[in-house]
């Protein structure tokens, strides 16, 4: 379906594009099912996380949720529709306050305060749910240098629950890796080093043991564009990569990151 927002702006839910002229920003799934819940009326925080995530088994953190919204009212503002029509209500949820209107209808439609539903069919294909595991990092500054801080237990998340998402029938497990490369449970005191470097058909691998991304990636079904700096961290029978556009040191916040856990 397609709506005119500000009256400027064509906002095609199946293409999943926002378009001004002969301009278009390209939306993700999420971010195109977020905005068509924000235009349906008041959208709830748990309902937002619910449609998006847990519906589809996956478990996120408030970090995911906040990344979202972030990076919808980054999409918009780029069609030059300001990011602050996305209003966030107090104990509520968030509203979209710009105008928007159906495009066909005679009259503008009206924003709606009824509360999305919680359950319901998801447009999403499988394609869309196995690419849903690339979180984009959060933001944060690091050193200029290959030696990266880690903790020496697993990586575990204060106050929230562990989620692991099964993507392929076998052995691997992938688990959701919300702001790692924020080094935000990391303690400063321990370094680590990435000792082995190599680059292969344009893309550069760095990682702390055996070189396995590109396997990894492959069982994951993410294939990396060349010019693509991947990252591997073994934990003992488990992996943290991140797949970064140029130096994860240089940009962290434009990367993707996995943790993927090999099982019996």
């Amino acid at each position: 379906m397609k709506f005119l927002i500000e009256q400027d702006v064509v906002f095609d839910s199946e293409r999943m594009t926002l378009s001004r002229g002969n301009a278009s920003t390209s939306l993700t799934v999420n971010e195109t099912v977020l905005l068509s819940l924000l235009i349906d009326g008041i959208a709830s925080k748990q309902a937002i996380m619910s449609r998006i995530w847990e519906q589809k088994g996956i478990v996120v953190t408030d970090a995911s949720y906040h990344q979202l919204v972030r990076a919808l009212r980054v999409k918009l503002g780029e069609q030059e529709v300001d990011a602050a029509l996305i209003k966030t209500l107090p104990r509520r949820g968030l509203q979209f306050v710009g105008k928007v209107t159906p495009l066909g209808e005679p009259e503008p439609a009206a924003a709606t305060v009824a509360e999305p539903p919680d359950a319901g069919s998801s447009d999403d294909n499988p394609s869309d749910r196995e690419r849903s595991v690339a979180v984009s990092c959060d933001e944060t500054s690091a050193a200029e240098s290959h030696d990266m801080p880690v903790q020496q237990t697993a990586l575990q998340f204060p106050g929230h629950r562990r989620r692991v998402v099964r993507i392929a029938a076998g052995s691997v497990l992938v688990a959701w890796a919300a702001v790692l490369v924020g080094l935000t449970f990391w303690p400063r005191d321990t370094v680590f080093t990435f000792h082995y470097r190599q680059t292969v058909n344009g893309i550069h691998y760095y990682s702390t043991g055996q070189m396995q991304q590109s396997a990894l990636l492959k069982t994951i079904g993410v294939t990396p564009p060349p010019g693509s700096h991947v990252y591997q961290i073994e934990r003992g029978k488990s992996n943290w990569l991140a797949v970064c556009p140029q130096s994860i040191y240089q940009s962290p916040e434009l990367c993707n990151t996995y943790f993927v856990e090999q099982t019996p």
